[in-house]
């Protein structure tokens, strides 16, 4: 508390230069990647939290890479007039007038799963001034959940949107498109967390989502199809160990990403289709407008542990919902032909970032 507290006064007292911090989790992640492409002319310092040294391709030189928690880290972002952050930046940080120092919530995604004000587990949440959303629907949830008034979060989609819907020219990427017929992407929330907001929200800690899942018979049917299935964990989430060194099935971290030098949503971008649950990456993926398997076999469980912002009753998932291992088999054996997901505007109205501040 004497820690935060020094740190909002400090806040009020220091003069502002014209520069931009930004802070993400993970470190380098897509908003920060794409909210780059709208700050040309500001003096940019990337805040992180990692020990990754290494200079992700897509960061210009001239752009500062400094650990937020340092002293030189706390300078800068209590001497910046322009702060973007995804998750918060110091629990219990202030804002302060938006004519001196300008706080946006690019946030992390569009709500499915209870958050905020809506979530009665929910730690204490980020102070801002604005909120980027994808369309109204969401925007009258994130008002909801962070107590903000609706002119207080913007219908402007998010940067990292901009990456998503981009042609495919990483290397990596480009080869994985030549080997398999289809590329496939899973990418399960969490249940249960060790890092940051921990919890527990019911459910297991397969890496698979199905407790007891046959992945050799996953495998097999990939192999038949010549088909990938990429599996990227949530950051935050406890799991059970997973045996790796399926040919059809490949487990991918952030590590892997910074190693092939692309971030998740060039991957995404890439992908045939999205496998998911309750996370927020659907209503992104919309725009792809590429198929969505909605993977969901505690979705009673989830439901009364942690709770929807809507009601999946009224509103449909626009994708088919996966409750049992054998209908993902036979989703597959039998190459059902899934629709694309229509660019659902309720969800997300904005195909490209409209930059705001």
């Amino acid at each position: 508390m004497f820690f935060i507290n020094i740190l909002n006064l400090l806040n009020i007292i220091l003069f502002k230069k014209k520069r931009t911090s930004i802070i993400s989790f993970p470190d380098f992640d897509d908003q920060t990647r794409g909210i780059l492409n709208y700050l040309d002319h500001h003096e940019v310092v990337i805040l992180i939290s990692g020990n990754r040294e290494k200079r992700p391709a897509w960061v210009d030189e001239r752009i500062l890479i400094i650990r937020k928690n340092s002293i030189l880290g706390i300078w800068m972002l209590l001497t910046s007039n322009q702060i973007f952050f995804t998750h918060g930046i110091f629990g219990g940080f202030k804002k302060i007038a938006y004519s001196r120092q300008k706080l946006i919530n690019m946030w992390h995604g569009m709500p499915l799963k209870n958050v905020g004000f809506l979530d009665i587990k929910a730690g204490p949440l980020p102070d801002f001034h604005y909120a980027y959303s994808t369309s109204p629907f969401f925007q009258k949830i994130l008002s909801e959940v962070f107590g903000k008034k609706l002119c207080e979060v913007l219908i402007t989609g998010l940067p990292r949107n901009d990456i998503l819907t981009k042609p495919v020219v990483n290397p990596a990427l480009i080869q994985c498109k030549k080997e398999y017929d289809s590329v496939y992407v899973w990418l399960p929330t969490f249940r249960k967390s060790n890092i940051g907001d921990i919890r527990d929200d019911g459910g297991g800690t397969s890496i698979y989502c199905f407790d007891e899942f046959d992945v050799n018979k996953l495998n097999e049917i990939l192999k038949k199809k010549n088909s990938l299935v990429i599996i990227k964990p949530h950051p935050m989430a406890v799991l059970d160990k997973a045996i790796d060194g399926y040919s059809n099935i490949m487990l991918i971290n952030e590590d892997w990403l910074s190693t092939n030098e692309m971030t998740l949503y060039e991957l995404l971008g890439a992908s045939d289709m999205l496998w998911t649950d309750f996370s927020s990456v659907f209503v992104d993926y919309l725009l792809t407008q590429k198929p969505i398997l909605f993977i969901t076999p505690d979705l009673e469980l989830y439901k009364n542990n942690r709770g929807f912002t809507f009601d999946l009753s009224e509103i449909e998932l626009p994708g088919k919902i996966i409750t049992v291992e054998r209908e993902l088999f036979e989703f597959l054996e039998l190459e059902q032909n899934l629709l694309k997901s229509k660019n659902n505007e309720l969800f997300n109205l904005v195909p490209y970032f409209k930059f705001e501040v």
